[in-house]
């Protein structure tokens, strides 16, 4: 594709079109920074220079990870499948990982089986195609198939819909059923709208953004981060009344993390006694805190500790519970592992990350018990040989009995070639 040819220019060429506000936002300790969430950042401006944008595409297209997939796909096949591409249990939550070959960050869009059978033939006759990182970039799912289909489905909105549970919101739940916009409807609260026709295109994008990075407890920096990913800038003034309208219009999940902070709180500081918030139990045997989910399955945190802490950018001290963090384990010392924060924010993430695991674990399950052969599990989505496309929806829309009160939706379709 000739994509090992690009290099990033010399800063000097790029600096001379960009403005104080856009220098200042790719600053880091007094040094400019072209990394990933900066040049994030520096495309999220609508009056950015047609060169500077286009050499933060090359260097976007060059420095891609994605085109790496197909090396390791080539290192690991057995006679074209490859074999424990996925770990159990792998997260925390309880979500399986990808091994091999990462398969839980795949781009968009995807091409349709035609589309991608065409491409990837005039890829391999050496022709020209444009955009050829990106485009060799959205084919790396389409290299997943089957000689008799597969059939691909996942839960529309689940950690949404969870949430909603958890905080007892059934206003919001009636209105996943029926297929009401969530987007919408929010817009029409925090802008002080008259009706959902009076809702703009951007007001609606400003309102996803809000669920999306408000849901678990985030304020304005996880807003303004969020609209990063989006193209839309938002001052500090915005992502804050924005996160203040947010929770206006959803008390009962402001509810629900406060009372999840006060439980884990209560239970580190009183071990031995139980601690329910909603449908979720907390417990703490002094050496872990055990958080049970309504499925019965438990999340575990080691060393539990009530301490005051100095969040990142505050400039007091506040209560709050730590936790030995292993993701980063370095030493075999106890005293020297690092340590996490347990917040209402991490705990209120890592629940509704649980319980939308465990519906898709039952659902695995019930697959195996109806013959299906599931080959992939990603995210929220699993994917069986064959068309089997009613029985699939009618599988993850049957909600188990520790879920009773949660409506569920599922999507997708019959393909040949791994997309949705």
């Amino acid at each position: 594709s000739g994509q090992r040819g690009y290099l990033p220019l010399p800063t000097h060429h790029v600096l001379p079109k960009l403005t104080k506000e856009q220098i200042e936002t790719i600053t880091v300790n007094e040094k400019l920074s072209f990394g990933k969430p900066k040049r994030a950042e520096l495309l999220a401006f609508p009056d950015l220079d047609d060169d500077v944008r286009a050499y933060l595409d090359l260097v976007e297209e060059a420095g891609g990870s994605t085109l790496k997939k197909y090396e390791k796909m080539i290192e690991a096949n057995i006679d074209g499948k490859i074999y424990g591409a996925f770990m159990f249990n792998s997260a925390h939550t309880g979500r399986a990982s990808s091994k091999l070959v990462q398969l839980q960050n795949l781009k968009r869009p995807i091409y349709e089986d035609d589309e991608a059978e065409a491409l990837m033939d005039r890829v391999v006759a050496g022709e020209v195609i444009e955009n050829p990182a990106n485009t060799l970039a959205y084919l790396v799912r389409p290299t997943i198939y089957r000689e008799q289909g597969m059939t691909v489905m996942d839960y529309s909105a689940v950690e949404y819909v969870v949430l909603c549970w958890l905080a007892g919101n059934q206003e919001a739940m009636d209105d996943y059923a029926h297929g009401v916009d969530a987007y919408r409807k929010l817009a029409v609260k925090i802008f002080h709208l008259n009706s959902e026709e009076d809702v703009t295109k951007d007001q609606r994008q400003a309102a996803k953004i809000v669920i999306l990075a408000c849901g678990f407890a985030g304020g304005k920096g996880a807003v303004k981060s969020m609209g990063v990913q989006y193209g839309v800038k938002f001052s500090d003034a915005e992502a804050q009344a924005l996160v203040e309208g947010y929770r206006q219009a959803h008390p009962q999940e402001a509810k629900l993390w406060n009372d999840l902070k006060l439980a884990i709180m209560k239970a580190v500081r009183e071990p031995g006694t139980e601690h329910k918030v909603s449908h979720v139990t907390y417990e703490s045997d002094g050496k872990s805190l055990w958080c049970q989910l309504p499925s019965g399955r438990f999340l575990r945190y080691m060393l539990p500790k009530f301490e005051y802490v100095v969040p990142p950018g505050w400039n007091k001290e506040i209560p709050a519970v730590t936790f030995q963090d292993n993701k980063k384990i370095s030493s075999d010392r106890e005293e020297e592992l690092p340590r996490g924060v347990l917040s209402h924010i991490v705990a209120v993430e890592n629940v509704c990350q649980a319980v939308a695991n465990d519906l898709l674990r039952d659902a695995h399950a019930v697959c195996e018990q109806e013959g299906l052969k599931v080959f992939m599990a990603v995210h929220d989505e699993l994917v069986v040989e064959g068309n089997h496309v009613d029985l699939m929806k009618e599988i993850m829309e049957t909600v188990p009995e520790w879920a009773e009160g949660m409506p569920l939706l599922a999507d997708g379709g019959f393909k040949w070639m791994y997309g949705k």
